[in-house]
């Protein structure tokens, strides 16, 4: 308070009001004695007129179906009580705050926007009001304001009155809009790519074969406003917990079979047959603004079923998440009509010929069969190759063996010995009969084998006990891209008794089981020293039976494995 008269009949007040103290402002004279002499004189306060501008809204461009987009309004004018409104409140909903700039009044306004699905793609106008002046005309004071009050009591207080400077009127008011355009709300749905399409939810299941190499990748499509992604997950119906533990297909299935070399494609081969078991596939956690991708983990199904299912579900930050499922018929061979015939157990003899084809020598041998169409030891049988029915590709049948066992017992002039595969000697499992595959006589949808042993003249008595597992493998021959035609791999039986191998150059399938037939022989020769009392006009006779019962046929999934060819002659003997 200052410039009061001598006779305290006068005075002026100057006073600062704060940024945003708008509306009704009262004013009272209290004199030094603490006695309120005066009445009250009230003023309304309007904030400045300024009509507001928008300077920036972010993002400019709303996406229907968005909840909880943040959308901060920045500019100038907006006073102490803007209001927001937008041209569709139908289709567009949100919640304020306002922020306040140095002075206190309003700089920025943050909104929380909700746009319906359905909302129009279209333009949409918002509005930022300033109310500051009120719902009708009244008068205006700035910020740093005076008003004169004059008295024409006595300090007696007998009458007091008290005056105010009028201002313009401002009944506050909305600037030019800001305007951001509604887009329709992006497809979320993750793409399943398998061979270079996009097979998510597929009407029609995807026919694939067993054998067939499996390369699912998921693409998450690019993660709208910024949005990044905060889970992927693969999941199968027979997943527990859906697959947040990780995923295995449904069914039967393998990582891979092959040879643990560096040979492609991944195959098996006389070095390895090795079977690798597949992992479960997880997915982790990406914060990516781009598409990202998630592969499921590469297998081959061993067996056929139908309605087999994998899904893939992603959520982004902002809690919103979206999966796509696909479908496969997981085809192969029918029943084969697979068979085997087994011959006897002889003494035969092997001729050996000059170049003249003069037999210059005849070397007695203990033998299954003798490899004639009258005695052929055993004969495994498949249907025709290529097997061209209606629902199998152009696939191929193969032969599989593995020696289990092979023993052979002799009685020499040093006394008795026992030999087997020096291989066996030191790790009696299972391995490769010879060749990768087993071998077929040239265009041939057969296979035989025939055991034998040499029957020295120094030998007294030899005796062969041989068991060993002939499997049916069967091979769609997919190139990796999906389709038939490429050449899978084979051995081929030469006229001199010699084999010659070629690698499968199937990059997209492997043999898978069909089958397979356990068989054994065993057999002993006696050496009777004379002709007369002999087998083929040898010294030699047998000891066994007839060995003509065939195994059957067991279908089943069990895959061959071996670590190494087993070659003929490489035998030891002990002691």
């Amino acid at each position: 308070m200052n410039n009061i008269d001598p006779d305290g009949a006068q005075f002026k007040a100057t006073f600062t009001l704060p940024a945003c103290a708008l509306g009704q402002q009262t004013v009272t004279l209290t004199d030094i004695f603490g006695q309120t002499s005066s009445n009250s004189a009230t003023f309304t306060v309007n904030g400045p007129a300024a009509a507001p501008q928008i300077t920036s809204i972010s993002p400019p461009t709303w996406r229907a179906g968005s909840n909880g987009l943040f959308v901060p309004i920045k500019g100038t004018g907006f006073g102490c009580t803007p209001t927001v409104t937008t041209s569709d409140p139908s289709n567009v909903t949100f919640s304020s705050t306002t922020v306040p700039g140095p002075t206190g009044t309003i700089t920025e306004i943050d909104l929380l926007v909700n746009v319906n699905v359905n909302a129009p793609t279209e333009p949409l106008n918002v509005f930022v009001t300033n109310n500051d002046g009120g719902a009708a005309a009244s008068a205006n004071v700035a910020r740093q304001g005076s008003v004169a009050n004059k008295s024409s009591k006595s300090l007696s207080g007998k009458t007091n009155s008290v005056a105010k400077n009028a201002s313009p009127a401002f009944a506050g008011g909305g600037g030019p809009p800001a305007t951001v355009q509604i887009v329709a709300e992006p497809d979320f749905t993750p793409q399943i790519m398998f061979l270079g399409n996009n097979i998510a939810n597929n009407a029609v299941p995807q026919t694939v074969y067993v054998g067939q190499q499996i390369i699912l990748t998921a693409q998450i499509p690019l993660a709208n406003q910024g949005e990044s992604i905060f889970s992927e997950t693969w999941s199968t119906p027979d997943d527990p917990n859906n697959g947040q533990g990780g995923s295995f297909p449904q069914g039967t299935a393998i990582a891979s079979y092959n040879d643990h070399t560096a040979a492609q494609p991944p195959q098996p081969s006389a070095a390895g047959g090795y079977v690798d078991q597949l992992q479960a596939t997880f997915c982790s956690p990406s914060t990516l603004l781009d598409p990202t991708t998630c592969a499921y983990n590469t297998f081959y199904w061993i067996d056929q079923a139908d309605n087999r299912t994998f899904t893939f579900t992603y959520k982004l930050l902002n809690g919103e998440q979206a999966s796509a499922t696909v479908t496969f018929n997981v085809k192969g061979p029918t029943q084969p009509a697979a068979a085997a015939v087994t011959g006897v157990t002889q003494i035969a003899v092997r001729l050996v010929r000059d170049q003249n084809g003069v037999v210059i020598e005849r070397i007695p041998l203990l033998m299954f069969g003798d490899d004639t169409p009258a005695n052929i030891g055993i004969l495994f049988t498949t249907p025709a190759l290529p097997n061209n029915a209606a629902n199998e590709p152009v696939g191929h049948y193969m032969f599989i063996q593995l020696i289990n066992s092979d023993v052979v017992t002799l009685i020499n002039g040093a006394g008795p010995h026992t030999c087997t595969h020096k291989n066996f000697a030191g790790n009696p499992k299972p391995e490769l009969d010879t060749t990768y595959p087993y071998a077929l006589p040239a265009n041939s949808d057969h296979t035989s084998d025939n055991p034998n042993v040499t029957l020295k003249p120094n030998f007294g008595y030899v005796n062969r006990a041989f068991a060993a597992k002939m499997y049916l493998m069967w091979d769609p021959a997919l190139n990796a891209n999906g389709t038939s035609g490429c050449a899978i791999a084979t051995t081929v039986q030469n006229p001199d008794h010699t084999f010659t191998s070629t690698p499968s150059q199937c990059a997209g399938s492997i043999p898978i089981p069909v089958g397979s037939w356990d068989w054994s022989v065993t057999c002993e020769g006696i050496n009777t020293l004379s002709n007369a009392t002999g087998q083929q006009n040898t010294t030699w006779t047998r000891g066994c039976g007839n060995n003509t019962q065939a195994p059957p046929f067991q279908s089943g999934l069990s895959i061959p494995g071996w670590s190494v060819a087993l070659a003929k002659g490489d035998v030891q003997c002990v002691p």
